[in-house]
């Protein structure tokens, strides 16, 4: 059996921090140029031990972002005192915000839905 990945490019608009109220051309969009099979879900976790023992898993979002974020559109973040425009998957991933978690959770749900289909929501139509 020969397994193949597709690229393809998919246009997300997520709803992270407001960015469903703003007029369409100056919402957020993320790109991305590979959607990853559900097999690859495991690759992008991480084990953490807690304080007591216990066993708690966590995502690599620097890993899961840098990888599969071709493009993003419209975000610029202050970084340092500094706003500096994130354009790639690799600047986002770089990019130190206390509103960042959110963003990344909402991604992960948008590539990892629990159902066994690719969500279309937040999707654009063209």
């Amino acid at each position: 059996m020969v397994v193949k990945s597709v690229l393809v490019s998919k246009r997300f608009t997520p709803k992270w921090n407001g960015n469903m109220e703003l007029p369409v051309h100056e919402r957020m969009v993320i790109i991305f140029h590979r959607i990853p099979g559900a097999s690859e879900k495991q690759t992008y976790k991480d084990i953490k031990f807690d304080g007591r023992g216990g066993i708690q898993f966590a995502y690599n979002d620097f890993n899961l972002v840098s990888g599969f974020v071709k493009e993003v559109e419209n975000l610029s973040l202050e970084v340092d005192g500094e706003i500096k425009k994130i354009e790639n998957g690799i600047d986002l991933a770089n990019a130190v915000s206390s509103e960042l978690p959110e963003l990344f959770t909402e991604i992960r749900d948008y590539l990892f839905p629990e159902t066994t289909e690719i969500g279309t929501e937040g999707e654009s139509k063209a």
